[in-house]
């Protein structure tokens, strides 16, 4: 998202400076303050909701970034995406860990290796589709992954009890 937002931002119609840009990302940190308190969330609300919370303010950030036309409620709505993506990281690791099992250390580094590999592929496909659909269309594109993984997120509980219905009926 950064490196479509950084090659945006440098062109019409803000025509920022590498600096101006790099200050820009400097303030998307501030979404990651929510981060350090993903632990607090789980305890008080559940996995699956603050994952399903966390997908959905991600989703939303980057949807506000598709209708923006102004600078700060760009920069505004890329924070939120921050604050949603930097939620979801270590509930999801909690989520594998616990069901991983026994397995728990192969399911994280397994789990670590998807990540690296979406965050070094993840600036290349973006820029990828930046020059097939333009800046709007390569943000839709990660708006509709992160729309599928909120969809999962929502019907994973309603998918765990239809399976242990199954495997209730079928015991």
């Amino acid at each position: 998202m950064y490196s479509l937002m950084g090659d945006y931002l440098q062109g019409n119609p803000y025509y920022l400076l590498d600096r101006e840009v790099f200050n820009v990302r400097v303030l998307g940190i501030t979404g990651m303050l929510l981060s350090p308190f993903a632990g607090f969330f789980v305890k008080r609300w559940g996995e699956l909701i603050v994952l399903r919370f966390s997908l959905s303010i991600a989703l939303i950030g980057l949807f506000f970034m598709v209708i923006s036309n102004n600078l700060w409620f760009t920069i505004s709505a890329s924070v939120g995406y921050v604050a949603g993506i930097s939620l979801t990281f270590p509930v999801l690791m909690k989520i594998i860990g616990d069901l991983g099992g026994e397995a728990r250390s192969v399911a994280s580094a397994l789990y670590a290796f998807i990540l690296f590999v979406g965050a070094s592929l993840g600036p290349m496909t973006s820029l990828y589709f930046k020059g097939i659909a333009g800046y709007h269309g390569a943000l839709l594109s990660l708006a509709s992954c992160l729309f599928i993984s909120c969809w999962v997120a929502f019907l994973s509980k309603l998918l765990r009890e239809k399976s242990d219905a199954s495997f209730s009926e079928s015991t």
